[in-house]
């Protein structure tokens, strides 16, 4: 830009225009003389800006920060340092994206002779504030940054990391080069037209628009596009997230989660966790999107301080629906509590990374917080969420679409990035198909190490060396060599990349044996409503699930499309999955060899069409033995209708259970309804193992005027309909009564109660 930019928007009272084509010749030529017409003009310009409010300044700051307007700058610098000291690294992140600026410059270095925060934990903003500080300034500033890189302010670390800072930045910094002389005319009539302005009244200045915010500096999307035909796939993220802040339609969305799989991750590794925190608060500091993944990575791992610090420094990255899924995830984790500064920053950064895919679970979110009587973890989420709210409505309702143009351009993409993910090596042998064979090459010959010996050396090839490394390991434990203390630390520093996109909702404790994943305990349904597309496909897909022999659900069950999708060729085990769940099954092309099952009620009471579709599950689980269904449905316990004890599902089923022996959950209210149904459509279950009512084992034998437990089972064993009974009775004092009814044995609870109900039905007869 021409000063005769400025003067052009100074006659059309645009001062933010005003100020941006200045500092633009300022960036260009770099001279004192137009660093003091900038800063004059700011000046005067501040004086009709109203000052942040003191309610809510933290909102209104990082709000209006997000607008990026050099108009503001004055304003925000005046209390970028304010207090909490937890809030100046992100603030040091959002004036990065102002670029470079003499006025951003003077504030760093006032910061620097008298620091607002030394603590460790604030590290990210003394790091942000370097990288961002020798494009501010000059050689001027040389003197000052050479003093302080002598002077020690104190006896704490900090100190010595401060020193070495400024030592640093002063050896970057040169002297500002003189103006060019076909500017100095130009120059002098615009300062006399600034110092005219400043003797006058001050200025009208607009407010700020919601802003959807890109980051100056990453790729346009056509350099997105031809960066993606190079095979550039960092630099096509780079430029797809930029339009995306911008411009958040799910369409976009999806790309990025699509070109992400196609962009190694590569996580900060440290040989500590204090020196992992430090590492990466200073890759976050102005992090591109091509290295989000990797620090999402390990963003939860540490303390909660240190997690908390991190969360801090995402809102000044580059809104990215990925770091919305990080942040909404903590949702998902019970085990937070009542963290404030946790919960903080988890909503400034919904706002800022805002998906519009995930407006309904936000607003599910904004209702069930509204109401009364929620348990204390939750009211600081509650807090929050309202603290949040106009925010993040504001920036939802402000979202704008691509242009015609862009659309088209993201068609090519789209197209471009397809041909991309049908991956094959120089074999011409797609790479899922040739992992396939290796897998079940595996499977067919368990106990070979073979199989397993080049299925490692191909994942090394193929961009998966630490699940290769691993098999190795444990192909050479079982040959005696000491290597089990390298296996440990692989299986502690490297659990993303041997789990993959299995990562997000596995369990606490995965089980592993020979590098292969046979237990996955827990995978939460919670966790994988907040993938994305892209991720939630890699996921089903992801061959790690064809080891599995033992797979449950967290306790809210779920899971269909996992069921529906997964190669799950060695299952055997299925626990706390749900009636509905079960649709995923009956949704498949093949069967699968699950031997028990394990059932819940549900958060919902299952349809009738869900309970339907038992028939075509039953199809698919040809090898079922065991089945258990604990009834839990919003707390309270339920009962499967007539359609569940009539289903082929439990026709070669050896034993069905209704609770956990020695457990102190499941079972039903209502035994002699569970009985009374099995007897109504013969169910052909052989075994029952039931666990009755908390009440007097006494009374339970008596019935309850309506059903009579004792006859029922009576009825049941009478008409040859079952062989076994067990009931698991409880007392008044919670003591388990456990008895057991075998026909062919002859064993009964209370003889003399039996030969009663039996004369009783034989009269009936």
């Amino acid at each position: 830009m021409s000063l005769e930019d400025v003067t052009a928007a100074l006659d059309a009272e645009d001062w933010d225009g005003a100020l941006a084509a200045l500092l633009e010749a300022w960036r260009e030529h770099r001279a004192v003389e137009l660093e003091e017409a900038l800063v004059a003009l700011s000046d005067w310009v501040a004086t009709g800006l109203e000052p942040l409010p003191e309610t809510d300044f933290d909102d209104a700051w990082t709000q209006l920060a997000a607008a990026v307007r050099p108009v503001d700058v004055p304003r925000l610098l005046e209390r970028m340092d304010a207090m909490p000291a937890g809030r100046i690294p992100g603030r040091v992140g959002a004036m990065a994206r102002f670029g470079d600026d003499p006025r951003i410059g003077r504030k760093y270095l006032a910061m620097i002779a008298k620091p607002p925060t030394t603590s460790t934990s604030n590290q990210g903003a003394w790091v942000a504030l370097f990288q961002h500080l020798p494009g501010c300034i000059d050689g001027r500033a040389a003197p000052f940054l050479d003093q302080q890189a002598n002077t020690r302010g104190g006896t704490s670390q900090f100190w010595g990391k401060l020193m070495k800072w400024c030592e640093g930045a002063s050896d970057a910094v040169s002297d500002p080069p003189p103006l060019p002389d076909a500017l100095r005319d130009d120059l002098a009539a615009l300062r006399g037209r600034i110092d005219a302005l400043a003797g006058g009244a001050p200025p009208v200045v607009g407010a700020a628009a919601p802003a959807q915010v890109a980051s100056a500096g990453l790729p346009s999307l056509g350099q997105a596009l031809a960066a993606l035909k190079k095979r550039d796939f960092a630099t096509a993220l780079d430029g797809l997230v930029g339009f995306w802040a911008t411009h958040r339609t799910a369409a976009i969305a999806d790309l990025i989660d699509r070109l992400d799989a196609l962009v190694p991750a590569e996580p900060p590794k440290a040989a500590t966790a204090k020196a992992l925190d430090a590492l990466w608060l200073e890759l976050a500091a102005g992090a591109r999107p091509s290295a989000v993944g990797g620090l999402l990575a390990v963003a939860g791992q540490g303390k909660a301080g240190d997690r908390e610090a991190r969360l801090e420094a995402m809102p000044a990255w580059t809104p990215d629906p990925r770091v919305y899924r990080f942040a909404e995830s903590h949702f998902a984790d019970y085990l937070i509590g009542a963290r404030k500064r946790l919960w903080a920053a988890v909503q400034d950064i919904l706002v800022h990374h805002l998906d519009p895919r995930r407006e309904e679970a936000w607003q599910q979110r904004e209702d069930r917080h509204q109401a009364p009587g929620i348990l204390h973890r939750y009211q600081e989420i509650r807090r929050q969420i309202q603290r949040t709210a106009p925010a993040y409505h504001a920036a939802l309702a402000a979202i704008l679409g691509p242009s015609d143009a862009d659309r088209a351009v993201l068609d090519e993409f789209d197209a471009t990035l397809a041909t991309m993910e049908d991956k094959a090596d120089a074999s011409g042998v797609p790479l899922r198909e040739q992992e396939e064979a290796l897998v079940r090459a595996i499977l067919a010959s368990p106990g070979d190490d073979g199989p397993r010996a080049v299925y490692a050396d191909w994942l090394i090839e193929h961009g998966q060396p630490e699940r290769g490394e691993l098999i190795e390991l444990e192909i050479q434990l079982k040959k005696g060599a000491k290597v089990k203390g390298r296996r440990d630390k692989l299986l502690k520093k490297e659990t993303a990349a041997i789990h993959g996109p299995l990562t997000p909702v596995l369990g606490r404790d995965p089980v592993l044996e020979d590098g292969l994943l046979v237990k996955a305990r827990g995978v939460s349904s919670r966790k994988l409503e907040t993938l994305g597309d892209a991720e939630r496909e890699a996921l089903y897909t992801d061959l790690r699930w064809a080891t599995v022999v033992e797979l449950s659900a967290d306790y809210r069950g779920g899971l269909e499309g996992l069921l529906a999708r997964a190669p799950l060729w060695s299952l055997r085990t299925l626990e706390r999955i749900t009636v509905r769940a079960l649709g995923g099954i009956a949704r498949r092309d093949d069967t699968l060899g699950v031997r028990t099952l394990d059932l819940l009620g549900g958060d919902t009471p299952a349809s009738d069409a869900e309970w339907a579709l038992l028939d075509a599950v039953a199809a698919r689980l040809p090898e079922l033995e065991d089945v258990h269904f604990m009834g839990w449905e919003h707390g309270g316990r339920s009962i499967p209708p007539s359609a569940f004890f009539a289903s082929p599902l439990l026709a070669k089923v050896k034993v069905l259970r209704n609770g956990h022996e020695g457990g102190s959950t499941g079972g039903t209210t209502n035994l002699a309804m569970w009985l009374g149904r099995m007897a109504a459509v013969q169910c052909p279950v052989p075994r029952l193992s039931a666990w009755g009512p908390d009440v007097g084992f006494e009374a339970t034998l008596r019935g309850d005027g309506r059903y009579d437990v004792q006859a029922t089972v009576v009825r049941l064993q009478w008409e040859r309909q079952i062989e076994e009974i067990t009931l698991h009775l409880r007392t008044a004092r919670a003591c388990p009564q456990t008895t057991t009814f075998d026909i062919a044995a002859g064993t009964y609870c209370d003889p003399e109660m039996l030969r009663r109900v039996q004369n009783t039905l034989q009269e009936g007869r």
